[in-house]
């Protein structure tokens, strides 16, 4: 979220999509919307999407909230080994997207979201597919 609410402060990224359900009580992105409006970014900046529960949901409950604009490109803010993955399912769902990774992951961890990564790309890229057919 510091990445994000620098892209719109320095004026790179007019709006905020805030996106993720999760699986907690609380929506990943009711938790962004508070961290965005504690840091003072307007509520008339924010785009919420509360919903998707996977980076293709993401994705898809995106590009339905920005087909109103019309075709763009949008700045994703993510960290290094979810940038991949992410971009391909946004360029799917039809959004351009620029990817911004964020700080530098611990060793551990990154092995760890490697290996999660190469399991999870084929898949959603597959999921991905077949959803745009129907």
């Amino acid at each position: 979220m510091r990445v994000a609410i620098s892209l719109y402060k320095a004026g790179v990224a007019p709006r905020l999509l805030l996106s993720g359900g999760g699986r907690q009580a609380i929506p990943e992105a009711e938790v962004m919307r508070q961290l965005a409006l504690a840091a003072g970014v307007p509520s008339s900046a924010l785009l919420i999407e509360p919903r998707s529960r996977t980076t293709l949901e993401n994705a898809t409950e995106s590009a339905r909230l920005l087909c109103a604009d019309g075709p763009g490109t949008v700045v994703l803010v993510t960290d290094s080994c979810h940038a991949l993955r992410a971009r391909l399912l946004f360029r799917i769902a039809g959004v351009a997207v620029i990817a911004v990774r964020t700080a530098a992951v611990p060793m551990p961890a990154l092995l760890f979201m490697s290996v999660a990564e190469s399991v999870k790309l084929p898949i959603n890229l597959v999921r991905a597919v077949l959803r745009k057919r129907r």
